[in-house]
């Protein structure tokens, strides 16, 4: 029988995976509470690029508490609906088999540093910092998607090396990079259009992140058949011993 890989559901429980979906959904819960408030929360929560480059430069008044740690709290929110699904949505896909195969400890420094290069890129890009405030976790899901498609790259090698087709793969990955193009749905249903919640998609900051996504899974060395996040559909079959000939 044919031995062929696929992928199959993680055999540990993805920790960061978990935390972040339910993070998102409650920190959402609680932005639709806030109300006219919800600008002020997001000031102080949210990173903003200006708050950022004051720091980085040395501005007086400027803290780490006040103008770094925020980045790390704004992963969690989201400002609209649309923005939120389709992150989690692709964050509950492919995040759970990302964390499988690197172990929750890479998984986090590739959510992190993923969320990092996009909004490196996004500031380094604008002539002036901007003001507005930058959340959602579009850069770490960037770089899952680019992590992710390594795997099926890695699969892709070793199917043909066993005869078996790609196809199988490719609409996964066609719905991988539908993900793109679904950004620009992200104003839609917003929570509220104003200066602190209303932040342009940056395609070549999008795209920093998931390029870093792959450079990363793939310096990671792993192989399929040491990877829990890939299982063989069916098991090798030894082959038959062979009768020897004469006593």
């Amino acid at each position: 029988m044919r031995h062929h890989s696929r992928l199959a559901f993680p055999r540990k429980l993805p920790l960061v995976t978990t935390f972040l979906l339910f993070g998102c959904l409650a920190v959402y819960l609680v932005e639709l509470c806030l109300g006219r408030r919800l600008g002020e929360v997001l000031v102080m929560f949210a990173a903003v690029p200006v708050g950022l480059d004051s720091y980085f430069h040395g501005v007086p008044g400027a803290t780490f508490a006040g103008n770094v740690l925020p980045f790390f709290s704004s992963l969690l929110f989201h400002g609209g609906y649309i923005h939120l699904l389709v992150n989690l949505s692709y964050l509950w896909v492919v995040g759970d088999f990302v964390e499988d195969w690197l172990g929750s400890a890479r998984f986090l420094v590739l959510i992190l540093f993923g969320a990092a290069a996009e909004l490196i890129v996004r500031v380094g890009l604008s002539p002036i910092p901007s003001g507005l405030a930058s959340v959602g976790i579009s850069g770490s899901v960037a770089a899952l998607i680019g992590a992710f498609l390594v795997i099926l790259m890695k699969l892709r090698q070793q199917d043909a090396a066993e005869g078996v087709a790609f196809l199988p793969h490719l609409p996964v990955t066609l719905g991988l990079l539908a993900w793109f193009p679904a950004q620009l749905l992200n104003p839609c249903l917003a929570i509220a259009v104003t200066t602190q919640t209303s932040e342009p998609v940056s395609w070549p900051a999008l795209a920093a992140a998931f390029v870093l996504g792959m450079f990363l899974l793939s310096m990671t060395g792993r192989r399929i058949a040491s990877t829990p996040a890939v299982a063989p559909a069916f098991p090798k079959e030894d082959p038959a011993p062979v009768p020897a000939l004469g006593a």
